[in-house]
């Protein structure tokens, strides 16, 4: 929760890496707080076509697409973008977009 900052919603998993982890969290945290969050903001190991997909009206996603430090080289070589989003752009494509923008 960004205002208390307080955990909300926290699960432990053997498995490798977090991709598969988003979709049970965004459910362990409807079942605890009545409601899906209105914002999850989540790490590059989360990142997939799959759960790009499960942002909705009420949930708007933030997941990385590459690691922090490409992200921050990134940010610092190429100016934010400006305009509309491409309409041929992919998720990917518009996660990225919308991850290098001010907002």
């Amino acid at each position: 929760d960004c205002d208390t900052q307080v955990i909300v919603a926290q699960d432990i998993t053997t498995d490798a890496n977090d991709v598969q982890q988003l979709k049970p969290m965004l459910e362990n945290c409807e079942e605890v707080n009545g409601k899906r969050p209105t914002k999850a903001l989540a790490d590059a190991g989360y990142w997939s076509k799959a759960n790009a997909q499960l942002a909705d009206e009420q949930t708007e996603l933030f997941i990385a697409t590459t690691k922090d430090w490409k992200r921050r080289k990134e940010l610092r070589e190429a100016d934010p973008p400006r305009g509309r989003i491409p309409k041929w752009y992919g998720l990917k494509e518009r996660m990225e977009r919308k991850l290098r923008t001010k907002r």
